[in-house]
């Protein structure tokens, strides 16, 4: 469990420090009460250092909440060969 000022000091440039530690440490009606990382079973220290640290990573410090798409398909066909593309335009 991190506080909230714990929070800020660990994600300091994102905007919404309140919003992000609600939902992530806050207890969640549709959770029956618990919150997110209760009912994924991240109750450890090193569970949540784990997750906080993969979580940080890929939202590059909690600024970013949506995918970059940007995606070429010769590079997804060098990152995942063995899946199918259904276009007939890529050589």
């Amino acid at each position: 469990m991190l506080t909230l000022k714990q929070f800020k000091e660990f994600a300091p440039h994102t905007k919404y420090p309140d919003n992000w530690h609600d939902a992530l440490f806050g207890k969640q009606t549709e959770l029956d009460g618990k919150s997110l990382l209760e009912d994924y079973d991240i109750n450890t220290p090193v569970r949540v250092a784990a997750f906080m640290a993969q979580c940080h990573h890929e939202s590059g410090g909690f600024v970013f909440v949506t995918e970059n798409l940007n995606y070429k398909a010769s590079g997804l066909i060098k990152v995942y060969p063995c899946i199918p593309l259904q276009c007939s335009c890529i050589c």
